[in-house]
């Protein structure tokens, strides 16, 4: 990492957008940085009362760029009389002796290097990546193709929520925005969309009070297809809705009438590549298996009808 780049603790609940809450910490530098930085956030997370949580949020690193620092130079404008949190004792004072005695050319980890830390479920829009880590979405900004073997060092990966319980996530056809699935302490999963560069919180989109996973966009990004298992005696008996995006519309989703599914794909002029039993890979994996668990793909589904692949 490079000496000169700073990070910040960022809230990102609804209470601290545009107050003096928005940012926990004056900005940061040196080696070790960003993983001293998610040290501190952990730290003070984890000492919050539910009173503190209610009032406040959590509070995410970040790396101070683009949006984000023209945000703090007009909220210190804002905000003379502001006071940051203190970081920890002999924390920051650790990082420049890492840096006086860090190689000439030392770069940082992508991730926290945690022996329970892995990345899953990666979503893809011409260069931006998404996944999914620590329960948190991660956003990368990757080079062009032709230049990906020849860097020197790994694209920088920043946490773009906080809290947790977020999976699925699936970039909307513009790559403006991200939908996924968030569950907030023991409440079911619900549909969220996030977009991942301006700093704002994500916005639920539903309240099915049941788990609910994004699968596809329509083709001109109005509305998500989803599954979920609401209104039905067993989970395992998804089926999809539509759920709009905008603000304006009603958010209650709306059952596509496909029977029991589990995955889709929008495809040109309305039709969709339908995926029945696809949630479990193993009932495919099991070497000779003929049972009716097996996944099935159908395609041009319709309330009409459709033709299994």
């Amino acid at each position: 990492m490079s000496a000169s780049k700073q990070w910040v603790l960022v809230r990102e609940s609804r209470a601290a957008a545009g107050s003096a809450l928005r940012f926990a910490s004056e900005p940061q530098s040196g080696a070790e940085c960003k993983l001293l930085m998610e040290q501190w956030r952990d730290t003070h997370n984890t000492s919050l009362t539910a009173g503190q949580m209610k009032k406040e949020g959590r509070v995410v690193a970040a790396p101070l760029t683009g949006s984000l620092a023209e945000e703090w130079a007009s909220f210190r404008t804002r905000f003379a009389d502001w006071t940051p949190l203190a970081p920890p004792d002999g924390m920051f004072h650790a990082a420049d002796v890492a840096a006086a005695a860090a190689p000439a050319g030392a770069t940082e980890p992508v991730l926290p290097q945690s022996g329970e830390c892995y990345v899953r479920q990666p979503a893809l829009h011409g260069n931006q990546l998404v996944f999914v880590c620590e329960g948190d979405l991660w956003y990368a900004a990757l080079p062009p193709p032709s230049e990906r073997m020849s860097l020197p060092v790994q694209p920088t990966a920043a946490r773009i929520t906080v809290d947790g319980g977020c999976a699925h996530p699936l970039f909307s056809p513009d790559g403006a925005l991200v939908a996924f699935s968030r569950s907030v302490g023991d409440a079911a999963a619900e549909l969220c969309v996030m977009a991942p560069l301006d700093g704002r919180p994500p916005r639920q989109l539903t309240h099915v009070g049941d788990a609910i996973a994004p699968v596809a966009w329509e083709e001109d990004g109005s509305h998500l297809i989803a599954r979920t298992a609401a209104g039905q005696p067993m989970a395992h008996m998804s089926s999809l809705v539509r759920v709009p995006v905008s603000t304006d519309a009603a958010r209650r989703p709306s059952p596509l009438g496909l029977g029991i599914a589990h995955h889709a794909a929008a495809l040109p002029g309305g039709a969709l590549l339908l995926g029945r039993q696809t949630v479990d890979p193993a009932h495919g994996q099991w070497k000779g298996y003929r049972g009716g668990c097996g996944g099935t793909l159908w395609h041009g589904f319709s309330r009409a009808g459709g033709s299994r692949v």
